[in-house]
């Protein structure tokens, strides 16, 4: 099974790697603390990164909208 983490290939009933990342919980764990952290890097990437995107598509829908308003007003008014 190969480390999300390190890439290193480990055998298939591995339940930690060397490098700290266990497999059973999904989880690093942090050598310094004894405590284990979530390893969501990734995932949080591709959210703050559709976030982003989300945050770009809202502004321009605003944007058009209040164009939409000014144009209204300057026609019809």
């Amino acid at each position: 099974m190969k480390c999300p983490i390190c890439k290193l290939e480990n055998s298939a009933d591995s339940i930690k790697c060397d490098c700290g990342y266990n497999f059973q919980f999904c989880r690093m764990e942090d050598p310094a603390k004894g405590t284990a952290q979530a390893v969501n890097d990734e995932a949080e990437e591709d959210a703050d990164q559709r976030f982003g995107q989300m945050g770009w598509i809202v502004a321009v829908l605003f944007g058009l909208m209040i164009l939409g308003v000014v144009i209204a007003n300057v026609f019809f008014h």
